[in-house]
């Protein structure tokens, strides 16, 4: 048993190196099919107005929490209530993606 388990970690490892730009890709897709480009842009930068949030750059982790707290109705504002609909829709996967895409621009 130890054998294969030494002779499957290179294989995991390699797995999970190259899984995170496959995420990104994935994340890209989503990012658009949703509709998040209407108002945060095709880039992420260009927002519809400056009370959109830029989403490019911003850490996974950051994008993530605020979908949850969009998802559980933490967030008040005209343009949080404006995307609860979205981040409901979302899964934890593809807001996992959706971030780890924009966070990579």
């Amino acid at each position: 048993m130890k054998k294969l388990m030494t002779a499957l970690l290179p294989t995991l490892a390699l797995f999970l190196f190259v899984a995170t730009p496959v995420m990104a890709e994935d994340g890209k897709i989503i990012f658009t099919r949703k509709g998040c480009t209407i108002c945060h842009g095709t880039d992420a930068r260009t927002t519809r107005g400056p009370d959109y949030p830029v989403l490019a750059g911003q850490h996974k982790d950051y994008l993530v929490a605020q979908l949850h707290e969009l998802k559980a109705k933490k967030r008040t504002s005209v343009r949080s209530k404006e995307m609860i609909p979205f981040a409901n829709s979302l899964t934890e996967e593809q807001m996992t993606a959706v971030a780890e895409y924009l966070s990579g621009l």
